[in-house]
């Protein structure tokens, strides 16, 4: 088994005294918000997830299975949209879920990949995640946001991509195709040595209503091998085949 988490969506604003219209933040600095409604000490689903929420979760994961996931596959988008849009904000927000990730799965891999609302690929988040990752993931990372893990003990093959260079002011773009280029390679080298991959994922995310936990579904997906003929549009097409897990918060 692995941990599949993505979309936590961190605000660091949110707040039980906050708005619903200004996305559970406060309204003014002496903290009269008049929301209309009262708002859950771990989130409200018209907002953006709490801090609270995201440590409730990340609890409740590591007491499922905790004796056999073998690694964590963590897929971006980690902090809200509308959070500041001063970068070393952002970055001081990802270094907070990154130290709590890192705390929770201490005897863990996680292996992190970019979602279109974080950061691009820099030498500030390789070094964040440089427990996590040997040098050579740690070098495609920095310069294109994208990266393999070979486990050579259970012939897995880990591929993260870059997904925001499939987008279209990206697709045809040169970073791009050296990220297609690259995942060729990959694959060929996957095959050649009958390796095994990680293939589409559908993931549910935890969420919890004026603070009362609610059950949502996660997926723990099987990986597939690959095949004689694998490409790297195949692998980007994939295929979902996964089963379902009750997930709540204690």
């Amino acid at each position: 088994y692995f941990w599949h988490i993505t979309d936590f969506h961190y605000d660091p604003l949110y707040t039980a005294q906050g708005d619903t219209r200004r996305h559970c933040r406060r309204a003014d600095e002496r903290g009269s918000s008049g929301h209309h409604r009262a708002l859950g000490r771990l989130g409200d689903y018209s907002c953006d997830s709490s801090l609270e929420l995201i440590q409730s979760a990340l609890r409740y994961m590591r007491t499922r299975h905790s004796e056999n996931v073998e690694f964590v596959l963590w897929t971006g988008d980690i902090v809200a949209a509308q959070y500041s849009e001063n970068e070393e904000n952002r970055y001081q927000a990802i270094r907070n879920i990154t130290e709590l990730l890192r705390m929770t799965f201490s005897s863990h891999f996680v292996f992190p990949v970019l979602g279109h609302t974080d950061p691009a690929p820099s030498e500030t988040l390789t070094n964040l995640w440089s427990h996590w990752l040997p040098m050579e993931a740690l070098t495609t990372l920095k310069s294109g946001g994208y990266y393999t893990i070979e486990q050579s003990h259970s012939k897995l093959r880990i591929v993260a991509l870059n997904t925001n260079l499939f987008s279209v002011s990206e697709e045809n773009s040169a970073p791009a195709r050296r990220q297609w280029e690259w995942l060729d390679e990959v694959l060929e080298k996957a095959t050649a040595n009958s390796e095994m991959f990680g293939e589409g994922m559908d993931v549910g995310v935890p969420r919890c209503w004026n603070g009362n936990p609610a059950l949502e579904s996660t997926a723990m997906v099987d990986p597939r091998q690959v095949g004689q003929t694998a490409t790297a549009s195949q692998v980007a097409a994939g295929f979902k085949r996964h089963k379902t897990v009750e997930f709540g918060t204690p």
